[in-house]
């Protein structure tokens, strides 16, 4: 379902000001062939911007924002409504609404006090791995009750990067605008201290521009201190269910290792008809970086694991997000390639940099084939953004249509 929101924060007769419109997936599938015209009111003038928008696609939870500059021409309360708002829903079926309406408030010209936006500022990242490049990520959330635009977080300190600015899009009241820095940390054991500049202007023109001092922690992580990526392999394929190729994708993903030109980097644990206890010890006792989940998953993402008689055991979603917690200082990747994983995936990524589930039901062969894709990049050098990117690929690849690609979805902390 798709749902249309207008944002105007405070309009002031005879004075230029900004609209923002959202169009959210509120649903359970993905919406197509989104179209969206906002027809404002005679008393509200377009200056710039496109009232008419289209989005082809939008999955659930996704949303989509475009600004509006208008200037009102008499205070008082004026109501803007769309002439086309239609979709199609995840059944193919075309949805026109036409109860689309928002009411503008205009308020009469008067001398008002200058006041600078409102924001927060929170970062993600608390650690980085010594000699390596990871990410610094946070986010600005708008504190206020007006739209920021020309937002901008400029990074300082002492650490090696890419680039030093990260320009964000329109951040409406209430939420989050985020960043993230490719950063590299070249000294260990001491908190390197960093600069984080926000600059943004609110609907009014008034703007906010100061430096925030933050500081994060540099260690040597396993993978770092030794050279080694360690990963564990859990797999479950309970009894009553459909059977899984899990031993051949467990061979490809080692015939793949050991054909890389990093082959010496990479250490394997492999667990079958995996417990829960067996899941929680295999976590203690390896200390991986790179966490593969295989088997079966339930509609609303939770995980099916195995009893000591071998029939299933679903795993709450929360249990495990509480599980992968506690090692989060080590683990910088899980691979949930299970049906319907993007549900626990996303709880996941709250502790974990990288975590990769599937947005719905995935084939056997199509599982087998972007694990092994994934590995045969990363077993390259490829960095995890890119070996997932040819796993998606190798599922096309080898689909007789070039479809199917878009299951696996990568999310990042």
């Amino acid at each position: 379902m798709i749902t249309a929101e207008l944002f105007a924060g405070r309009l002031v007769a005879g004075t230029p000001g900004e609209l923002t419109v959202r169009l959210s997936n509120t649903g359970t599938g993905p919406c197509t062939k989104i179209l969206f015209k906002l027809r404002l009111p005679a008393q509200v003038i377009s200056l710039g911007g496109n009232d008419r928008i289209e989005v082809l696609r939008l999955d659930p939870g996704e949303s989509r924002t475009v600004q509006l500059q208008v200037r009102p021409s008499q205070p008082g309360e004026w109501t803007a409504t769309s002439t086309n708002f239609s979709y199609r829903d995840h059944w193919g079926t075309s949805n026109r609404r036409t109860d689309f309406a928002a009411v503008l408030r205009v308020v009469p010209k008067v001398a008002q006090p200058v006041a600078k936006p409102s924001y927060e500022l929170t970062l993600i990242t608390r650690e980085l791995p010594y000699d390596e490049w990871d990410t610094l990520t946070g986010y600005v959330t708008n504190t206020g009750v007006a739209p920021l635009s020309r937002v901008t977080v400029a990074l300082s300190g002492r650490v090696e990067r890419h680039t030093s600015t990260a320009r964000l899009g329109p951040v409406l009241p209430g939420d989050r605008g985020h960043f993230t820095f490719p950063v590299a940390a070249r000294e260990s054991g001491r908190t390197v201290p960093l600069g984080l500049g926000v600059t943004c202007v609110d609907a009014f023109d008034n703007k906010a521009e100061f430096v925030h001092k933050v500081s994060v922690a540099v260690h040597r992580t396993a993978e770092a201190s030794t050279g080694k990526v360690r990963i564990l392999y859990l797999a479950a394929n309970p009894t009553r269910t459909d059977q899984l190729g899990l031993d051949r994708e467990l061979r490809g993903i080692k015939e793949t290792l050991r054909a890389g030109k990093d082959r010496d980097r990479f250490e394997l644990d492999d667990h079958s008809a995996v417990r829960l206890k067996d899941m929680m010890q295999a976590l203690l006792d390896f200390s991986p970086s790179v966490v593969h989940l295989s088997g079966h998953g339930t509609e609303d993402g939770r995980f099916l694991a195995e009893t000591d008689a071998g029939a299933a055991k679903i795993v709450a979603v929360d249990g495990m997000a509480a599980l992968f917690r506690e090692f989060a200082d080590t683990i910088r990747c899980v691979i949930v390639n299970a049906c319907h994983s993007e549900t626990l995936a996303q709880a996941l990524v709250e502790h974990v940099d990288h975590v990769i589930g599937m947005r719905s039901r995935i084939g056997d062969r199509s599982a087998i084939t972007f694990s092994v894709g994934f590995y045969q990049a990363l077993a390259a050098g490829r960095p995890i953004d890119k070996a997932f990117s040819v796993g998606c690929a190798a599922i096309a690849l080898h689909d007789k249509e070039g479809k199917g690609g878009d299951i696996p979805k990568l999310f990042r902390r």
